[in-house]
């Protein structure tokens, strides 16, 4: 029997997100980071879990950098519960 794929809105650990080391730098994510730490609301990033447990970045992976440029510890996130396999 197949198990059903939900998907998931949620605060998602930064520290979790597998992100590529070059988005750091770039000067849309330290714009958003900006505006990240005075309050602005961003919408959820979309993700794909990997089968160890982390995530991997859909869409969104200007605000994920901007949110640990920010310092903040969760960024809001959308997946499901389908895990990608490797």
């Amino acid at each position: 029997m197949e198990e059903a794929t939900q998907h998931i809105t949620r605060a998602v650990p930064v520290i979790q997100i597998e992100l590529p080391v070059k988005q750091y730098a770039d000067t849309k994510s330290r714009h958003y980071a900006s505006l990240m730490q005075s309050g602005t609301r961003f919408p959820p990033v979309s993700l794909i879990i990997t089968e160890k447990g982390f995530f991997r970045i859909k869409k969104g992976h200007h605000r994920v950098a901007a949110a640990i440029r920010a310092g903040l510890p969760t960024i809001k996130a959308w997946y499901s519960t389908q895990t990608l396999l490797k």
